[in-house]
């Protein structure tokens, strides 16, 4: 066991030095996420935490540059009110299929409340055009400024990795090598976009904690609460992307068993109804026939009761989790280039919020606690002999 544990580490590690930045490999030098290791989430777990960090990562840039806020808002009121709430989110989860099918009870993590919460907020407040404005126009303007270039990057590397496929799928010498050089191409663009974009989130970063020092102390009072509920986001968001970057090389596997890969179709199913009739579905008797070509699905669904359904049609239900399931597939054999771009956007997140906090405790505010999410465990099922 030690010795595949080793393995797997040094499999991230390596994979972080040759292509993600020090952005991931901070992350994963968290004692934290070292329990990924040795729990048996499968592969669904994997990738829905990994999916739990990247809507966090963009629900929270949502919250700072594109909700808007009045002085008095009610949605910064609101917000992170609820532990009680958060976990019942995570105690609704710790029985779901993919959370009980290992042999070990899985952790349920606070980004699962974080995504709910984060999605809830919904503003038409017409005061200030977002968060960041409220604190300063000057710091909104760079902090949008940064993104479209981090966002420039980001569509550089998915190209990036798209050719890394190609070029294990080539057919002929010829075709590998010109994937090859167009990666390396890539590679120079990516490495002179990055290198615009370092000095400016400095000066940033700088320029947001002089300013902030000078924001009107009711503003402050305001914004600081909010502020400091989505850094904590942030960090719980950091944690589920680290973690499932661990876990994908032990879990990664079970692509090839569609018996282990029933259990994300559930889910899919689950998710599926529940966005329809706002209830999730216990889906007791649901038989699910699951087959692929190359990452094509084919599924049947057998099972479902009227309660399950609601009033969705099953057709439309087979439709959805035919095309969710293709999509998750899809997502799962890219998951460490695109965890390495969350963990970019996060950590610059943070690093933000972090300068604009301090910026305000420099003139005398005290920063409030978090709402504080507990994590839970699943109980596993009883595995056959």
């Amino acid at each position: 066991m030690a010795s595949r544990m080793l393995a797997t580490l040094l499999f991230a590690l390596s994979v972080l030095t040759g292509s993600t930045g020090c952005s991931m490999m901070g992350a994963l030098a968290n004692p934290r996420v070292m329990f990924a290791l040795d729990e048996s989430a499968p592969l669904s777990v994997v990738a829905r935490r990994a999916s739990n960090a990247s809507v966090t990562a963009k629900e929270v840039e949502r919250l700072l540059v594109a909700t808007p806020v009045d002085a008095d808002s009610a949605w910064m009121k609101a917000f992170a009110a609820s532990p009680d709430d958060a976990k019942a989110t995570l105690d609704g989860l710790k029985t779901t299929v993919g959370y009980t099918s290992g042999a070990k009870p899985v952790k349920v993590l606070p980004s699962e409340a974080w995504v709910k919460m984060l999605a809830a907020v919904k503003s038409q407040e017409k005061g200030t055009p977002n968060l960041l404005t409220l604190v300063g126009a000057d710091i909104n303007a760079s902090y949008v400024k940064i993104l479209e270039k981090k966002k420039q990057v980001a569509a550089l590397k998915a190209k990036q990795a798209e050719e890394d496929k190609a070029i294990d799928d080539a057919k002929t010498d010829a075709d590998k090598q010109a994937h090859k050089d167009a990666k390396a191409k890539l590679g120079e663009e990516i490495d002179k976009a990055s290198d615009e974009v370092d000095p400016l989130v400095k000066k940033f970063l700088a320029d947001a904690k002089e300013m902030s020092a000078k924001v009107a102390a009711d503003v402050r009072d305001k914004v600081g609460p909010t502020l400091v509920n989505l850094r904590k986001a942030v960090d719980d968001a950091s944690l589920s992307n680290s973690v499932a970057l661990l876990r994908y090389p032990l879990a990664m596997p079970e692509m090839a068993d569609t018996n282990k890969l029933v259990a994300v179709v559930a889910d899919i199913v689950a998710d599926t109804i529940e966005a329809q009739t706002g209830k999730r579905p216990q889906l007791q008797g649901l038989d699910i026939k699951l087959t692929l070509e190359g990452l094509k699905p084919k599924v049947t669904l057998n099972g479902l009761t009227p309660e399950d359904m609601g009033k969705i049609e099953m057709d439309a239900l087979l439709g959805e989790t035919v095309k969710g399931t293709a999509k998750w597939l899809a997502d799962v054999a890219l998951l460490i280039p695109r965890a390495a771009m969350t963990a970019d956007l996060l950590a610059f997140e943070g690093d933000a919020i972090d300068a604009i906090t301090s910026g305000f405790a420099s003139a005398g505010w005290k920063a409030p606690l978090p709402l504080a999410i507990p994590e839970v465990a699943s109980t596993p099922k009883p595995q056959k002999k």
